[in-house]
């Protein structure tokens, strides 16, 4: 749709170029710009707005501020977020001080209590996470009880969930699943390991998909797609 108001959508939006969204239940897609007051759906590729209230996932909004988010906030370019309770992913600068849910894509910020996921922090420091943390570029992790996905260099004394795409890093304790890891020294997993570069795992009691190269001494489950298995 080139350009159209709607005030009301209770399904997909995709491919808007402008438009006015007061109240939307569905997912919007695309759009250029648009006035957001309300949202109860996921919110993708928005341009720019103004979102005041949000109670699905916002995805690729270029600028807008966020007051209060109930749901996954996704690639925001710029932001002020003081209380967030679901999901932000994708966000250029911002200053969250509590969040509840899970963190992705943040450029920069100061995270001192996160209860969710993180994923994808260029830099942060992180006292205490509770959730999933991915794609964090440089950090201090002392205790996660979640995921960790793609950190780019952290040191991870104990990690009790899922730990995927991690550059580098010392996992010396890893209860939960292990995926696409560059290189990392694994003693003990007991979930999932896949996509792993290179690794030392002793002990695997979960299924091991996509390794590209490990020492596997011990494994339970069902090892599909290994280019080298020892």
């Amino acid at each position: 749709i080139g350009s159209c108001d709607v005030s009301e959508c209770g399904g997909r939006l995709a491919g808007i170029g402008s438009c006015d969204v007061s109240e939307c239940g569905g997912r919007l897609a695309g759009i250029g710009s648009c006035d957001v007051s309300e949202c109860g759906g996921r919110l993708a590729g928005i341009g720019s707005c103004d979102v005041s209230e949000c109670g699905g996932r916002l995805a690729g909004i270029g600028s807008c501020d966020v007051s209060e988010c109930g749901g996954r906030l996704a690639g925001i370019g710029s932001c002020d977020v003081s209380e967030c309770c679901g999901r932000l992913a994708g966000i250029g600068s911002c200053d969250v001080s509590e969040c509840g849910g899970r963190l992705a894509g943040i450029g920069s910020c100061d995270v001192s209590e996160c209860g969710g996921r993180l994923a994808g922090i260029g830099s942060c420091d992180v006292s205490e996470c509770c959730g999933r943390l991915a794609g964090i570029g440089s950090c201090d992790v002392s205790e996660c009880g979640g995921r960790l996905a793609g950190i780019g260099s952290c040191d991870v004394s104990e990690c009790g969930g899922r730990l995927a795409g991690i550059g580098s890093c010392d996992v010396s304790e890893c209860g939960g699943r292990l995926a696409g890891i560059g290189s990392c020294d694994v003693s003990e997993c007991c979930g999932r390991l896949a996509g792993i570069g290179s690794c030392d795992v002793s002990e695997c009691c979960g299924r091991l998909a996509g390794i590209g190269s490990c020492d596997v001494s011990e494994c339970c489950g069902r090892l599909q797609g290994l280019d080298h298995v020892m």
